[in-house]
């Protein structure tokens, strides 16, 4: 089967200081296909920069945004999960006030709960670890593939 479940950060999401995490939105769309009814993987968002995954499995976390450089450096953002950075996406900004396109996707696996370890609910979170943003827009999209 498949689902997703989208969030879409605001048009504008204001500044965004270094070291801090990249707003992600809310949820505005939800999938889940075949006939059977069935709701989306259980997914939620805590404060509007933490996305959790409450069910086991693979899912393919795809993220396409911009970003405005408060400074002429290096913009990047770590995806981070469970609070751990699994991918990073860097793009140049040449000026103070350039717009800089951040696109990425990566696999991430939550492992089934037991008796002695709890792996769910996982985190999904973007963290901006560059230069300072005075702004930008966002889109994240959750595909639970298995």
């Amino acid at each position: 089967m498949y689902e997703f479940i989208q969030l879409t950060a605001l048009t504008d999401y204001g500044a965004v200081a270094q070291g801090a995490f990249v707003p992600l939105g809310a949820v505005t769309r939800r999938y889940a296909s075949g006939t059977c009814n069935c709701p989306t993987f259980v997914a939620g968002t805590t404060g509007n920069n933490t996305v959790t995954l409450n069910d086991s499995g693979y899912y393919k976390v795809t993220y396409t945004g911009n970003a405005i450089a408060g400074a002429a450096t290096l913009v990047t953002f770590n995806l981070l999960f469970n609070g751990a950075t699994v991918y990073t996406a860097s793009e140049t900004a040449t000026a103070i006030g350039d717009t800089v396109n951040l696109n990425f996707s990566f696999i991430v696996r939550v492992l089934p709960n037991c008796a002695s370890v709890q792996n769910a609910p996982a985190t999904i979170q973007l963290l901006s670890t560059g230069a300072a943003l005075t702004g930008g827009t966002g889109n994240l999209i959750i595909e639970k593939i298995r």
